[in-house]
Formats: structure tokens, C-alpha cells, sequence
């Protein structure tokens, strides 16, 4: 039985030049540096547009996951994504890899988010933060820990217990770590997620829990990282799917993601956003596509073709987010799966690479002709970089590969120990001793109910 079910698979502006008066500003917007909380220091949404101390900015995201990236590779890889003319780094934060016992928090070592973020303000870079609760990502159970079905089936991702409780106290906890790095205390934090692509399972025009439920992650989100900061929604960029999973008005400003037809989803978005509260964004823009078992890599998106949608967005003012700026790898067994239906259901493979600008590696992606993504983008991040916004006089220089280690170059490798998988001792050393039986038990008995929550159960 394989724990790796991940449920659905699944960012009118203003001018790109803002006057003569620019030319001779020093950039200021985005600093390297934490500072006080300070009257000056804002991010906000003014007159269809996001306003950065006072003055417009597009946001051009990259998303990366630091779940998926070894931590000796954080900063490197937040250098090649500011290096690639970037000027925000977008991540989700997966529930399930923080709190994995119940109760029991983790946010050290390869999970040290806060890290994470520092790391991304000493690089200039902006963040925008996906906490969840549900995240998909192609990541385990969409980021939701196993334990919450530990009793068996139970409504998820709605206003019913025991989901609703845990939820909250993850949410609470994950918002009060985070705080001290919004943008207005000194950090550089301007946007924070509420759930993910709702739309597309919850509806919270015809369904009342469904509707309490994002009502409460968004009171409470108010109520602990106070009322400026940018909290929003994202779902398929049409009106059908932004109405099922956001709320029309002042209370979260609602985005689009995919945007294959950018002015449909503007449109859409318009529609549900305050008057004069809705900047075009597209919050994911595909670089590539996932890769599950069994399947070569199922999306080939060119680097032609992804230069040109990041251009076209920009002559429309639009901010946007690259899903994947670089992928990482699925380490241990936090790969999820998707699928249409329950034949066509299979797990994600190892690497994440995603057919990302920067690949796995660290080097420069590239498509299937062979044209380097990441140059491809560059020429055209060159072309809209603003001193003023984007916080320096020019795209700083791409750092030198990191040398990687060939422990085993040229040398054989001879296994001389082999165990049977079966095998009893084999059963209690992969799962601590903890899971064993004494008789026949029944088929089809979830693995949650052995306190197996997270990889393999034999």
C-alpha cells in the first residue's frame, strides 16, 4: 500500500516606465537587509497595481520549493533565480513535513523555513509564502499530515471536525513563526497564500462549511499577521473556479493561475476583486510539467514558447510566478501522485525537475530542441529590468556552478550485503520495530490505522 496519495493535481496593472523621474532614483525597494518596523516600509495594492514604499511594482516570481532542495543548495539556487532577472521567490510550505507526529513541530535543519526566508532577503529577492494548509505540489497528501486520518475517513479541507481544529492550530502556528518576516516588520515577505487552487475541490458559494472554513484561515490570518499584509487565493484562471473558491469583494484579493488566456483570466479576476484591488498576476506560469512513473516527461514547453508568455505578460503589466524556477528532487518518500481517475492515478518520480529554467542539478535548463530556458528568460527579464523595482542597477551576474563531489568516478561498486525485503528483521528494521503482527490482517486496512503515516507499509 503506498502512502503517497496526493489528491488533485492541480498569479490591469499599470506601466512598465513610470516616468522620466525614475531614471535618476536609487534603487530602494528591495533591501537585503532586515530593518525595524517602519511607516515607510509597506507593500500594498493601489489603483489596480502593487505598491512597494509608495511606488509601483511588478512582481516577477520564481517558485521553489526548499522542501525539495537540499539545504547546502538554498542559497545557490536563490542566487540563479535572482541571477535569472527574478525579483520574488515563491514557496510553498507543506504541512506534513513541519508536523509529522501529531503535536510535534519541526522547522530546524533541512527544515528551517525561517532560514529559508532570510536567505531570500539577503539576495534581494521578495517572498511570496503558500502555507496551506493544503498545498498540492505534487507533494505527499497534498501537505496535509497522515495522522488526520488515522480514525479512518474523514472530511478534509472543510469546516468539520477533527480537520478543522488541527488545521487551525497548524495555521496559527505557522503564521506566528512567519511574522517578524513580513515585508512591513523588516522581512521580506509581501503575500501570503490562503489554501490552494479551492476551486477545484471545495465550493464556497453553495457549500456553508465549505465557506466557514476559508472565512476562518482568513479571519485568523488577519487577526495574527495584522490587516496590511496581501493575503490571496489562487485557482484556475476562469470565472467558474475563482468563484467556487474565493469570495468577491474587499475581504482576500483572488488570482488566477495557468492563464493560457491571459485577458479571460484577467477578466475573471477583475470581476471578483474591490474596485481598484486587482493588479493582473498569473500565479503559476508552467515551465515544464511533472513527471509520474512510468511516463517520459509529459509537457514540452519550449524555450521560445515560455520566453514569449513571460513577455506577453509583462507588456500587459501583469505580475507573475514561474512554476518551477527550479524543481529539486523528491527526497525520501514525500513524491505525491495524480491522476484523472483512479486507473490513471500513479506516483510522482524522484526528480522534480519539472523542465525548470534551472534544473535539478543547479545548471541551466533546456528543452527538447536543446535551447537553454534560462537564458531564453533572461534576455527577457533584461529587457523589463527596472533599477528602481527590482532593486539594483542591472541583473546581477549568474554565480559559478558549485563543484560536486565524484565520491566514485571511474571505480566499481560491489554490494556485498543483501537482505530479503520480506524477511522479518528486514520488516522491523525499516519501520523501528514499531510494525508488527502477530496474525493475518485484514485487506485493505489503511496504513494510518498502524500509526504509519508517511511511506511504504509492506
Amino acid at each position: 500500500m503506498i502512502a503517497i496519495t496526493v489528491s488533485l493535481l492541480v498569479a490591469y496593472s499599470f506601466p512598465r516606465t513610470w516616468g522620466a523621474w525614475e531614471k535618476n532614483m536609487a534603487p530602494i525597494l528591495i533591501s537585503n537587509t532586515s530593518s525595524s518596523l517602519s511607516p515607510s516600509r509597506s507593500f500594498k495594492i493601489e489603483r489596480d497595481r502593487f505598491v512597494i514604499n509608495g511606488r509601483p511594482i511588478i512582481l516577477k516570481a520564481g517558485c521553489m520549493h526548499y522542501s525539495r532542495v537540499p539545504r547546502a543548495y538554498w542559497n545557490d539556487r536563490l542566487m540563479r533565480i535572482r541571477a535569472m532577472g527574478l525579483n520574488t521567490v515563491s514557496t510553498y510550505v507543506p504541512w506534513n513535513f513541519h508536523e509529522k507526529s501529531e503535536g510535534s513541530y519541526n522547522f530546524g535543519g533541512q527544515k528551517d523555513l525561517k532560514e529559508f526566508i532570510r536567505l531570500a532577503q539577503e539576495n534581494s529577492l521578495l517572498v511570496i509564502l503558500r502555507p496551506g494548509p493544503y498545498i498540492c505540489a505534487e507533494w505527499d497528501f497534498g501537505g496535509l499530515p497522515g495522522w488526520l486520518v488515522k480514525e479512518g475517513a474523514t472530511a478534509l479541507r472543510t469546516d468539520a471536525e477533527p480537520f478543522i481544529s488541527h488545521a487551525m492550530r497548524w495555521w496559527r502556528t505557522i503564521l506566528a513563526l512567519v511574522r517578524p518576516q513580513l515585508y512591513s516588520n523588516g522581512g521580506p515577505i509581501v503575500m501570503v497564500q490562503v489554501e490552494n487552487e479551492y476551486g477545484f475541490y471545495g465550493n464556497v458559494q453553495e457549500n456553508p462549511s465549505d465557506r466557514r472554513y476559508m472565512q476562518k484561515l482568513i479571519s485568523t490570518a488577519k487577526e495574527i499577521l495584522g490587516y496590511q499584509i496581501v493575503l490571496f487565493t489562487t485557482d484556475f484562471g476562469y470565472e467558474k473556479f475563482l468563484k467556487r473558491g474565493s469570495f468577491p469583494g474587499g475581504s482576500i484579493y483572488t488570482v488566477g493561475d495557468t492563464c493560457k488566456k491571459p485577458g479571460v483570466t484577467f477578466r475573471a479576476q477583475h470581476g471578483m476583486n474591490e474596485r481598484g484591488k486587482s493588479p493582473n498576476m498569473c500565479s503559476e506560469i508552467y515551465t515544464g510539467w511533472m513527471t509520474r512513473w512510468g511516463e517520459d516527461s509529459t509537457m514540452h514547453v519550449t524555450a521560445k514558447d515560455l520566453a514569449q508568455r513571460v513577455e506577453d505578460l509583462l507588456k500587459r503589466n501583469s505580475s507573475f510566478a514561474l512554476y518551477m524556477a527550479h524543481g529539486g528532487s523528491n527526497f525520501g518518500f514525500w513524491s505525491g501522485a495524480a491522476g484523472t481517475n483512479a486507473t490513471d492515478f500513479q506516483p510522482m518520480i524522484t526528480s522534480y525537475d519539472y523542465s525548470a529554467p534551472i534544473a535539478e542539478n543547479g545548471h541551466h535548463g533546456v528543452d527538447i530542441n536543446k535551447e537553454d530556458k534560462f537564458i531564453a528568460l533572461r534576455r527577457v527579464l533584461e529587457r523589463h529590468w527596472n533599477p528602481v523595482s527590482d532593486g539594483s542597477s542591472r541583473i546581477p551576474a549568474e554565480p559559478d556552478h558549485i563543484q560536486s563531489t565524484a565520491l566514485f568516478k571511474g571505480k566499481s561498486v560491489k554490494l556485498s550485503r543483501k537482505a530479503s525485503l520480506l524477511a522479518p528483521s528486514t520488516i522491523s528494521a525499516l519501520s523501528g520495530g514499531r510494525m508488527q503482527s502477530s496474525g493475518p490482517i485484514a485487506r485493505n486496512l489503511a496504513m494510518e490505522k498502524f500509526g504509519c503515516y508517511y511511506g511504504l507499509a509492506l
